[in-house]
């Protein structure tokens, strides 16, 4: 007598609100708790570790482990790798909505940095404070074929990243989607970009909202090596430097954009330069606005004719 009607499982996992819950393929399940748990633990729901980075030692490569992180977890990284996750796909999904979510701290230093050098890493469900002003490079992705979405990525008062989050030439066929970003707008120069793509190919960026940053480079930056069949879209992006720069792709940058919305710091003639494209594709609607109680205006962009 069977005691379910899926007797077999199920193939393709289970998801509820687009986060997977169960998948009778996958591998170990290990809980994190900052509240309830010991770094010695067993990694069970009523045992769990304190830390994310705990749980990641205990993973094993490529074996579909799943690193659940109960609501309310907090977890401080104050060192350049104070949170390393080095082991290939693993799944780390932060449980609860709103400011329930786990709350990942980073600060203390400058360098201190969350690192994700796996491949295959998935990675959804987090709040990301930024704690210190000035930070090199506080998120960094540098695995391959990772995803990363539902982040929200705040910089505390008077703090601001340089390069906030970073993607390494490494981290082709990465995707950050539905993430939210709020800028610290010090307004002391040190912030760079929200998105620093360093060379990385085959990546898609889209439903990101960032505002409130006064990214110098762009909201969104590539430069020096070319990110090749990139993909961003569906985006509302926002500015407070003076620069207004939102989307600056290096000049051999290949892919496609489209269904952007941004918004410009400055009223003044800067409509056509806040997106620098290289060799991509551009559709529209991408609309530009440059100052409160206006209507944005579709970026001009270059035409094609039927030559």
């Amino acid at each position: 007598m069977n005691f379910t009607n899926y007797p077999n499982g199920f193939d393709q996992g289970v998801s509820i609100q687009n986060m997977p819950v169960l998948n009778t393929y996958c591998g170990n399940i290990y809980w994190v708790d900052s509240t309830a748990g010991t770094y010695s633990g067993k990694g069970s729901h009523d045992a769990p570790y304190t830390t994310i980075d705990a749980a990641v030692g205990q993973c094993t490569a490529n074996n579909g482990d799943l690193i659940m992180v109960k609501p309310g977890h907090t977890e401080t990284v104050s060192t350049d790798g104070g949170l390393a996750v080095d082991i290939d796909g693993v799944t780390i999904l932060g449980l609860g909505r709103g400011d329930q979510r786990p709350l990942i701290s980073i600060g203390t230093d400058v360098a201190a940095a969350a690192i994700i050098s796996a491949d295959n890493v998935v990675m959804a469900g987090f709040r990301f404070s930024i704690a210190i002003d000035a930070a090199t490079d506080p998120i960094q992705i540098s695995g391959a074929g990772g995803e990363f979405c539902d982040w929200e990525v705040i910089e505390a008062a008077s703090c601001e990243a340089l390069d906030l989050i970073s993607v390494a030439a490494t981290g082709t066929r990465t995707k950050l989607h539905d993430i939210k970003i709020k800028g610290g707008n010090t307004g002391d120069g040190d912030a760079l970009n929200a998105i620093h793509l360093n060379g990385c190919d085959d990546c898609e960026i889209y439903n990101i909202d960032a505002y409130n940053g006064d990214w110098s480079e762009g909201v969104i930056f590539n430069e020096g090596d070319e990110a090749l069949n990139i993909r961003i879209h569906d985006c509302v992006l926002q500015t407070k430097a003076t620069e207004d720069l939102c989307i600056v792709l290096d000049s051999a940058a290949t892919g496609e954009i489209y269904n952007l919305k941004c918004i410009l710091a400055q009223d003044e003639a800067n409509i056509d330069e806040c997106l620098s494209i290289g060799d991509c594709h551009a559709y529209d609607p991408i609309l530009v606005v440059n100052a409160d109680s206006e209507k944005a205006i579709e970026w001009a962009g270059t035409d094609s004719t039927d030559a």
